[in-house]
């Protein structure tokens, strides 16, 4: 796993905890199975476009881009280029 890959994946683990009550997911965590709402996951991917300074588009925010934190930071990554 690249460098960029593995840092990606810690700040989204971070940001992810916000919306999970503090708790640290596991990483093969299924996002919507794990108490996220509607509201919590649009939140979620708002404050990833903060951060990371990139824009989703259409499309991205789908069931199969937040199954787990590694396809999240995959689609993170993938716009960042």
């Amino acid at each position: 796993m690249s460098p960029v890959r593995e840092q990606v994946r810690a700040q989204v683990r971070a940001i992810l905890a916000g919306y999970a009550g503090g708790r640290a997911l596991p990483e093969d965590a299924d996002l919507p199975a794990a108490g996220l709402d509607s509201v919590d996951l649009l939140e979620f991917f708002a404050e990833l476009e903060s951060s990371f300074k990139i824009t989703f588009q259409e499309g991205d925010i789908d069931l199969a881009n937040l199954s787990t934190i590694e396809d999240v930071a995959q689609l993170v990554e993938k716009r960042m280029h």
